[in-house]
């Protein structure tokens, strides 16, 4: 895809056709290019007739994999030329010897600090999230969803764990109650969250505390020359939640219903609450 500006100053003499295309960013919104236009393309004695996506003129010019497979771009030679040339910038790479002194470094910090980095759920100290809920409310009880059969081991296990480390109670009274919602995630794991868009999160107060945008997030690391990334084991659940708010977040399960006594994914206010 080029911009719209680009293709103009190519001064590529092919009218622009429609196209039902829709592109997604990396902030995970979604836009139509203006158009699609069919050009001859040469690359070293490779020559084709490939498909150019005309976009916006603030986007950037972006080289898909399909160019690439047709015009057998080599990504490998490119790396190589892309090294010379920050080589003769003074750039300098780092040696093995210096990676192997990272890589120890990283074991050392590993195995030092241990507890911090187990896969367990953790409670941030005197801090209670209390949800508030509109005026005039009535409470809102869904059975239960049925559990794919092939699922029911994990999610009775995964259930079992969450009861264990005191994240959720079973109770047999309550007035509220969100179906069960099953997430997989990476490495063949779930995260069982709950549907609290049947009744729950339209009867709560909005929190609108501002949320930073991931753009203005790179923005304030644009001249940083050391990154980590770091994830937060199931985040939200490190927060504590009162008697009632764990009540409002109820979950109807096939084992019964549950009160949730940390914050719970699919609360809409939890990522504001959150930060």
């Amino acid at each position: 895809m080029i911009s719209v500006t680009d293709y103009d100053y190519l001064g590529i003499h092919v009218p622009i056709q429609p196209t039902n295309i829709i592109f997604r960013d990396y902030n995970q919104n979604t836009f139509r290019p203006l158009g699609k236009v069919t050009v001859s393309v040469r690359y070293k004695n490779k020559c084709e007739q490939l498909e150019l996506y005309i976009v916006q003129q603030f986007r950037k010019a972006i080289l898909g994999r399909r160019w690439i497979r047709r015009l057998r771009i080599d990504l490998l030679e490119l790396d190589e030329q892309k090294r010379i040339l920050m080589e003769e910038n003074n750039v300098k790479s780092i040696e093995a010897e210096q990676l192997d002194n990272v890589l120890s470094a990283y074991s050392d910090v590993l195995s030092a600090y241990s507890e911090v980095f187990q896969e367990k759920i953790g409670c941030i100290p005197n801090y209670t999230v209390k949800l508030q809920l509109r005026p005039h409310v009535k409470p809102c009880y869904t059975k239960e969803h049925t559990v794919p059969y092939a699922l029911r081991d994990k999610v009775e296990e995964k259930l079992a764990q969450l009861e264990k480390d005191d994240i959720i109670e079973k109770i047999n009274d309550c007035d509220w109650g969100s179906p069960l919602v099953i997430t997989p995630q990476s490495n063949d794991r779930i995260r069982l969250c709950a549907d609290y868009k049947v009744g729950v999160n339209e009867r709560l107060v909005t929190n609108v505390f501002p949320i930073q945008k991931v753009t203005e997030v790179f923005d304030s690391i644009c001249h940083s020359k050391y990154f980590c990334k770091l994830d937060l084991f199931n985040a939200y659940l490190h927060l504590k939640v009162d008697d009632e708010s764990s009540k409002i977040q109820a979950m109807t399960t096939h084992k019964g219903t549950f009160k949730v006594k940390r914050l719970n994914f699919d609360n809409k206010v939890a990522p504001a609450e959150f930060n």
